[in-house]
């Protein structure tokens, strides 16, 4: 079974960071999620990231 994973990966795209009122700070990452069984891809779905940093 050596070889042989399973699970996903992240392959990042792009990301902007911008500054907010009382230091806070915004994010938007995108990128492609590629799912694998036994080491084949089996799907690939678009994948956004948001969200505030304090």
């Amino acid at each position: 079974m050596s070889g042989f994973t399973s699970g996903y990966d992240w392959q990042y795209m792009s990301a902007a960071i911008n500054k907010l009122e009382n230091g806070t700070f915004s994010y938007d990452m995108s990128g492609v999620l590629h799912w694998y069984l036994f080491g084949i891809k089996i799907y690939s779905e678009s994948k956004d990231f948001t969200g505030v940093i304090e």
